[in-house]
C-alpha cells in the first residue's frame, strides 16, 4: 500500500477524530506527526498548506491550539485560488468564514510580524463589510453571510468592552493605513457603517472628546462660542468633519 496515502490517512485521523475525544494526547501526537513530515517531506512529499482541510475545520472549531499548532508549521487560509472552489458557493462560504473567524485572526496576529496590516480589529471591519457585500450579491446565501459579519461585529465590541481605560480605548482604535495615518480603525468604524461599534459608549467617550465636546471657544472676533456633539452635526457637517480629520493625519 501507498506510504504515503497510508501517512495522509493517519494525519486525518489524528487532526479530526482523537481531538474531540482525548484533547491533549491527540495534540501532542498530531506535533510529533507534523515535526517528523517536515522532516522527512522529500521522502512522503510536500502537503498542500494553503486553505488546508486541517486548517480550515480547525478555525470553523474555533480551536485555537490546533490553529497556532497548523499555523507553526506554514499552513495558512487565503483567498480562493481553486477555480472549484470558486465555483461552488458552499465551499466559498466555508472558506470565508474560515477566514473571517476571530480565533483564526487571533493567532494570526500573535505570530505577525506586522502589527498593523494584521491588525484583528481592522480585519475584523473589513471582513464583516465584505460579507454584507456578498450577502446583498449572492442573495441565496444571505443570512449565512449576515451571520459571519454580526459575528465579526460582535467580535469588534467585545475587544472594546475588555478596555478598561481611555488609553486603551485610543490603543486599539489605532492601526495604520498608509503612511502617517495611525486613526484607522477610529475612521473606518464610521465611514463603512459599524453602528453597533460606533454606538458602544466607550466609543462614543472617545467620539465626543475627539469631534465635538462642549468646550468654550474663542472666536477670531472675540466672541465665545461652543463646540457641538457628533451626534448633531448635520450629514454634511459630519462629511466636511471626517475629511478634514483624514487630510490632517496625512
Amino acid at each position: 500500500m501507498n506510504l504515503i496515502f497510508i501517512f495522509k490517512c493517519l494525519a486525518i485521523e489524528l487532526l479530526f477524530s482523537d481531538f474531540r475525544r482525548k484533547k491533549i494526547r491527540s495534540f501532542e501526537r498530531a506535533q510529533v506527526l507534523l515535526a517528523w513530515h517536515e522532516e522527512h517531506s522529500d521522502w512522503v512529499g510536500q502537503s498542500v498548506k494553503l486553505n488546508a482541510d486541517c486548517m480550515i475545520h480547525a478555525a470553523l472549531e474555533e480551536d485555537r491550539e490546533r490553529l497556532a499548532m497548523l499555523y507553526s508549521y506554514g499552513y495558512r487560509l487565503g483567498t480562493d485560488t481553486d477555480r472549484r472552489i470558486n465555483k461552488d458557493y458552499l465551499k466559498r462560504i466555508k472558506l470565508f468564514k474560515a477566514r473571517a473567524s476571530p480565533v483564526y485572526k487571533s493567532v494570526v496576529f500573535e505570530t505577525s510580524k506586522d502589527m498593523y496590516k494584521d491588525d484583528p480589529l481592522k480585519k475584523c471591519f473589513e471582513y464583516a463589510r465584505q460579507a454584507r457585500i456578498n450577502a446583498a450579491k449572492i442573495q441565496d446565501f444571505t443570512r449565512e453571510y449576515m451571520d459571519i459579519a454580526k459575528r465579526c461585529e460582535e467580535f469588534a465590541k467585545g475587544l472594546l468592552d475588555r478596555c478598561t481605560t481611555k488609553h486603551e480605548v485610543q490603543t486599539l482604535l489605532q492601526t495604520r493605513s498608509y503612511k502617517g495615518h495611525m486613526d484607522a480603525n477610529f475612521n473606518i468604524a464610521i465611514l463603512d457603517g459599524h453602528k453597533e461599534f460606533v454606538a458602544h459608549e466607550k466609543f462614543q467617550q472617545l467620539l465626543h472628546k475627539k469631534w465635538g465636546q462642549r468646550d468654550r471657544l474663542q472666536i477670531s472676533d472675540g466672541a465665545p462660542g461652543y463646540n457641538i456633539f457628533w451626534s448633531e452635526m448635520a450629514p454634511i457637517s459630519k462629511a466636511v468633519h471626517i475629511l478634514k480629520q483624514v487630510k490632517n493625519d496625512i
